[in-house]
């Protein structure tokens, strides 16, 4: 297993903060797959369109609470899922609602495109589960999540499942495959860009592939952590509301330095990368964009 150690850079710094939209009280946010805009999800129940040049744009202002978004591949579909609210599927970019599923799950919500329609998972009131959506909202298919396990889509749109015990990780295809009957570890897990699974743990942030070994980089505090589209580089947020970035492809090293370049007043909870361009959204309880 290799390792990086961060450190911070006193005069030299990874990123850029560029603007922060005025929006309050962010809970989720996804970038647009086709272009550079990202949408933004509130505990008011808006759902904001925020070009980092143009400025931002209110789609629509009457859904529950966001607690995971994701845009369709072609950019068509955005997919909402609220707790303890139904599964909220809206056209772009007019946001008229096409199709409705009733799902109460009440926490640890994750919803995704899936190359036949939306899957959705989240923690129920006796288990966690998961749920296989076509395009029409109909159910494929469903099941109870084992502890630790986390679902995400790999490059092909195929549904994965993914956990970690002290034997390493596990990535398997949806359907196919047992894990392993240790217990899990303490990792919060969730999927990254081609498959990667993304481990945040007290001692640091550890990335897994399916191709290669695991890369651990170890810092203290860390709250949130996101991939770049190609792998090559980690953005990880901390409690404390600083923003990093570390490069994981060749073994170089770059840490923003939040007293320097701004940062968050409040824990950084979901940190992603624009998929067209160099674009990285944090949010606490406001966004920032930083150039990188």
């Amino acid at each position: 297993m290799s390792r990086l150690n961060p450190h911070y850079l006193h005069h030299h710094t990874g990123l850029e903060a560029v603007v922060s939209p005025p929006l309050d009280l962010v809970t989720a946010v996804a970038w647009h797959p086709q272009r550079e805009e990202l949408l933004a999800g509130t505990r008011d129940g808006c759902l904001v369109s925020v070009d980092p040049l143009m400025g931002t744009r209110e789609i629509a202002c009457d859904l529950p609470e966001a607690g995971a978004l994701s845009i369709s591949p072609d950019g068509t579909q955005v997919a909402l899922l609220g707790r303890a609210a139904p599964l909220e599927i809206r056209g772009l970019p007019d946001g008229d609602l096409q199709v409705q599923v009733d799902m109460q799950f009440v926490g640890d919500l994750w919803v995704g495109w899936w190359r036949g329609g939306v899957a959705v998972a989240g923690q129920g009131l006796d288990r966690r589960q998961v749920v296989v959506l076509d395009h029409a909202g109909r159910r494929r298919a469903s099941g109870e999540l084992p502890p630790g396990v986390v679902v995400g889509v790999d490059a092909k749109g195929h549904l994965m499942l993914g956990r970690v015990s002290s034997r390493g990780a596990r990535i398997l295809p949806l359907g196919r495959g047992r894990f392993d009957t240790m217990p899990p570890t303490s990792h919060r897990l969730r999927f990254g860009p081609g498959g990667r699974l993304i481990g945040v743990a007290e001692g640091g942030v550890t990335i897994w592939d399916q191709g290669s070994g695991p890369v651990t980089v170890k810092t203290y505090g860390v709250s949130a952590a996101a991939l770049t589209p190609s792998g090559q580089a980690l953005a990880i947020g901390t409690r404390d509301g600083g923003v990093a970035l570390v490069a994981v492809g060749g073994g170089a090293l770059e840490r923003a330095r939040p007293g320097q370049t701004g940062g968050h007043d409040q824990a950084v909870r979901v940190l992603a990368f624009s998929q067209r361009g160099r674009w990285l959204a944090s949010v606490g309880e406001r966004i920032w964009l930083w150039s990188w």
